[in-house]
Formats: C-alpha cells, sequence, structure tokens
C-alpha cells in the first residue's frame, strides 16, 4: 500500500494536493486533520516547558499500600463470582 502524507496551509477553504502518478484511477481515502499549534512559549523556553511539564506531572494521585490492597481485594471478590449459565 502506498501512502502519501503532506501538510497543507487552507488558503480559502480549500487545499490543492498534487497526487503521484501511481494514484491515476484509483480511489482514495482524504482524511483532513488539524495539526497542533506550538505554543511560541514552549518553542522560545523548552526548559521550563519541560519543567512544567513535569511539576504536572508529579502533581498527579499515586496509590500507596492501602489502595493497591483494595484493589486485590476487589479482584478476588469479583474472581468468585460464578456465571450463571442460562
Amino acid at each position: 500500500m502506498q501512502a502519501l502524507r503532506t501538510i497543507h496551509t487552507v488558503q480559502n477553504n480549500q487545499i490543492i494536493i498534487n497526487l503521484p502518478e501511481s494514484f491515476q484511477h484509483k480511489s482514495v481515502e482524504v482524511i483532513v486533520l488539524p495539526i497542533y499549534e506550538y505554543n511560541a512559549f514552549a518553542q522560545e523556553n523548552p526548559k521550563a516547558n519541560k519543567n512544567e511539564r513535569l511539576a504536572k506531572l508529579l502533581s498527579l494521585s499515586v496509590w500507596n499500600e492501602t489502595d493497591i490492597e483494595q484493589i486485590y481485594q476487589s479482584q478476588t471478590l469479583m474472581n468468585q463470582w460464578k456465571i450463571e449459565e442460562f
């Protein structure tokens, strides 16, 4: 399978895609997705942006031993359930 990936700027609500000769007389699928626009601050200060992302990551909740034990207990209970045949 041959694939073509290109990035275009939309002008007047349209884009023009030039295809290779090998696509001639073939059906193709066209998917249009907007691309992520990079933040100008992130480009100028990549380290500051990295520190900000790291801080967000570290602020996520972390499971402790009690949480893990409760999960194991729930799994054990569910494994004891019997499937009733119809």
